[in-house]
C-alpha cells in the first residue's frame, strides 16, 4: 500500500500498488501462484508524481530472485492512478537477487530534470549494485548497474549465512550535485583482527559531485 499527502497534515490510503493478485512475472513466488511479494518498500516524491518503489520475492533463479520494482500515481498528487509495475533493473536476469534498495530522488540542474539514483544490495551476488536514472518524466529509465562500493575486492564479503557490511545507502543533493553512497563495513582481515586499516565496523563512503554519474575517494588529499 501507499499513502500520500499535499500538506503532510490530511492522507489518503491506496491499497496493492504492487499488483497483488496479478504479479509481473506470473505468480510462483514463496506465496504460491498469484501472490506477489512486496517487501521494503521506499517512498519517493517530485512536483508532480508520488512514487513507490520496492522489492518483489519472485523465487526465480538461484537466490530468491529479489527485483525492484516502482509504480507511481501518473495522475498526479491524491489521485491514485498508480501505475502497472515496471523493473527498476530493465537487464534483470535470474543470477541477480536485488534486495534492500535505497533509492533517491533530486533535481538535476545540469540536465534540467528530475533524476533517480538507486543502490541495493545483491544476496546471492555477495555484493552491492548501483542504478542511475537516464531519463525521469513519470516513467524512470535506469542505466545498467555499476558496482561503486566493491565488497568483494574492497571489503570483507559476505556469503550465504551473512554479511559484515550493511546494505547501502545514497542521497545526492538537488542543485549542486554532490551526494554521498555509504555502508557500515569491514575491511579485509578486520574479521580476523588483522586488517591494515581498523579491524571495526566502519562508515565507508564514496561521493560524487556530478549528480551521481561518477564517484570518487575520499582520499587524504580531498577535502
Amino acid at each position: 500500500g501507499a499513502s500520500q499527502s499535499e500538506d503532510g497534515e490530511e492522507w489518503e490510503a491506496f491499497y496493492n500498488v504492487n499488483a497483488n493478485g496479478n504479479p509481473p512475472w506470473g505468480g510462483g513466488g514463496v506465496g504460491g501462484e498469484n501472490t506477489a511479494q512486496a517487501r521494503y518498500p521506499s517512498a519517493l516524491a517530485s512536483d508532480d508524481y508520488p512514487y513507490a518503489l520496492w522489492n518483489e520475492y519472485t523465487g526465480l533463479g538461484n537466490g530468491y530472485g529479489g527485483q525492484l520494482y516502482y509504480s507511481y500515481d501518473n495522475i498526479g498528487w491524491g489521485e491514485g492512478g498508480f501505475t502497472y509495475p515496471e523493473l527498476v533493473d530493465i537487464l534483470w536476469d535470474e543470477s541477480k537477487d536485488l534486495w534492500t534498495a535505497s533509492p533517491d530522488m533530486f533535481y538535476d540542474d545540469d540536465t534540467g530534470m528530475m533524476a533517480v539514483a538507486v543502490s541495493s544490495a545483491d544476496w546471492t551476488r555477495s555484493n552491492n549494485y548501483y542504478f542511475r536514472s537516464e531519463f525521469v518524466d513519470g516513467v524512470v529509465v535506469m542505466g545498467e548497474e555499476q558496482i561503486i562500493i566493491d565488497e568483494q575486492n574492497c571489503l570483507v564479503a559476505g556469503d550465504a549465512s551473512g554479511s559484515f557490511n550493511t546494505a547501502p545507502m545514497v542521497a545526492i543533493d538537488d542543485n549542486t550535485g554532490f551526494g554521498v553512497m555509504g555502508i557500515i563495513g569491514l575491511f579485509p582481515g578486520g574479521d580476523e583482527g588483522t586488517s591494515e586499516i581498523s579491524n571495526y565496523h566502519q562508515p565507508i563512503f564514496k561521493v560524487t559531485e556530478d549528480y551521481g554519474l561518477t564517484w570518487h575517494g575520499p582520499d587524504a588529499s580531498d577535502d
